[in-house]
């Protein structure tokens, strides 16, 4: 098996390079964007424009929810010590407690809970990705697996 697909599988499941949030790609241009906006002093654009373009009055929430973004990020794989979670991922702690490189050695993975955190953006994705690698390994592995996301369908 290449190292480099395990190193990027998570132990759920997940493949790390499929996240919005792997390598900063969004952070960085989130946080260049901010940049820009400040150096050219564009909420005093905005605090005039919005007396004429209602929408500009949500200027202050485009800069909240930008700098949400900048947070976003993630450098490395999940693995590596990355992660995706902003709180000690259970499913990380259980493999590395049992000695499993990912869920898809667990014999109890179809009646786990630990992964309810991830189903809002995630659905059955990871669990059908560790049934995926338990049954035919990582062979052919970034062929067939499913979506990272919900709306990825």
């Amino acid at each position: 098996m290449s190292e480099h697909i395990l190193d990027m599988t998570a132990y759920c499941g997940l493949v790390c390079s499929d996240c919005i949030r792997y390598r900063g790609e969004l952070t960085d241009t989130a946080r260049s964007l901010l940049s820009i906006l400040e150096k050219r002093d564009f909420q005093h654009y905005a605090a005039v424009k919005m007396k004429y373009e209602h929408v500009f009055e949500q200027y202050p929430i485009f800069v909240d929810v930008l700098k949400a973004i900048t947070e976003l990020e993630c450098r490395q794989s999940c693995r590596k010590g990355g992660g995706c979670s902003s709180f000690a991922c259970p499913i990380i702690e259980c493999c590395i407690e049992k000695q499993y490189q990912g869920c898809w050695e667990c014999e109890q993975l179809d009646n786990c809970d630990r992964f309810d955190f991830l189903k809002p953006f995630h659905g059955d994705t990871p669990k059908n990705n560790c049934n995926e690698i338990h049954n035919n390994g990582f062979t052919n592995f970034a062929l067939i697996k499913h979506p990272f996301y919900v709306w990825g369908k």
